[in-house]
C-alpha cells in the first residue's frame, strides 16, 4: 500500500487496509510519501523485493501517480496496480506519450457520462477560455465547478452570512 501523505488518501489507504484484512488478505507493506514526492525509486524497489500480488497507491495529486506509475514501469516492475480514482483520473492529467503507463491499472471513480451534452459543452468550453487541450484535472474540475456553482447560488439566495449559506446548503 503506498498513499500520498493527505488526509484524503490515507483515509482511503488505511480503509483498504483494513478491509483487505478483513478479507482475509495481507498487507505486506504500507509506505506514505510527501505532497511533491518526485522519486519513487525506494518505494518501487520495496515493492520488487516484498514478493507482493498487487500494489493499492492512493494519490491525492495526479502527478504523483503519473510519476510512481512511470518509476515502476521503468525498473520493469510488472505487479498489479489498483488504485483510488485519482490514481485512475491522473491519465487524464498525463501527456500522450504517459497515457501507456495506466495500462491494466484498476480504479474506481464516480460515474459520469463522458457523452452526455452538458459535459462535452463543459469540456469544450474550459479547453477554449483557458486554451489547453484536456481539463488539468479530469472531472475533478468539473466537481470543482459544481461546487463553486453550488456555493454561489447559496449566496445569492441566502447572503454572505456563513451560518445561513450553511443552513441554506
Amino acid at each position: 500500500v503506498v498513499y500520498e501523505e493527505t488526509e484524503y488518501a490515507e483515509g482511503l489507504a488505511h480503509y483498504f487496509v483494513r478491509s483487505f484484512g478483513e478479507q482475509g488478505g495481507k498487507v505486506l507493506l504500507q509506505m506514505g510519501y510527501k505532497l511533491g514526492e518526485t522519486d519513487f525509486l525506494s518505494f518501487v524497489t520495496k515493492i520488487r523485493g516484498s514478493g507482493a500480488d498487487v500494489i493499492y497507491l492512493s494519490a491525492q495529486s495526479p502527478d504523483s501517480a503519473i510519476q510512481f506509475l512511470a518509476k515502476a514501469r521503468q525498473v520493469g516492475l510488472q505487479t498489479p496496480v489498483l488504485g483510488n480514482e485519482i490514481t485512475g483520473n491522473a491519465v487524464e492529467s498525463a501527456a500522450p506519450e504517459q497515457i501507456p503507463l495506466f495500462d491494466g491499472v484498476l480504479f474506481a471513480e464516480p460515474r459520469l457520462s463522458k457523452n452526455s451534452a452538458k459535459t462535452k459543452s463543459f469540456v469544450e468550453g474550459y479547453k477554449k477560455r483557458f486554451g489547453v487541450t484536456r481539463l488539468p484535472n479530469g472531472f475533478w474540475t468539473m466537481e470543482a465547478y459544481d461546487a463553486v456553482r453550488v456555493l454561489a447560488d447559496a449566496i445569492a439566495r441566502c447572503g454572505e452570512d456563513v451560518e445561513k449559506v450553511k443552513q441554506c446548503l
